[in-house]
């Protein structure tokens, strides 16, 4: 299989991204989803699951990402929901 993850990809997944949410809601027994836009061109979130990042100032642990129904790549800016846990990372 070939890797088609860009430099952005491989870069994100060494580091804790940070995003502004463009709102939040509860997906009661899972945690908390915050729509939030993307921040490069990817195939794939890979570099952000099972990964901290900081939303709106808190450091969570992204444990889902909702790609609202759309098949790869996604464009910068396109809106992604992260589902994090609701207890700190």
């Amino acid at each position: 299989m070939d890797d088609q993850r860009s430099d952005e990809e491989i870069k994100a997944s060494e580091t804790v991204q940070t995003f502004t949410s463009l709102g939040k809601w509860e997906m009661v027994g899972r945690g908390e989803v915050y729509t939030v836009r993307c921040p490069f061109k990817c195939y794939g979130f890979e570099w952000l699951l099972n990964k901290p990042a900081i939303i709106d100032g808190k450091e969570l642990k992204v444990i889902g990402i909702e790609k609202f129904a759309h098949m790869p790549p996604f464009a910068k800016g396109e809106l992604i929901g992260l589902l994090v846990n609701s207890m700190k990372y």
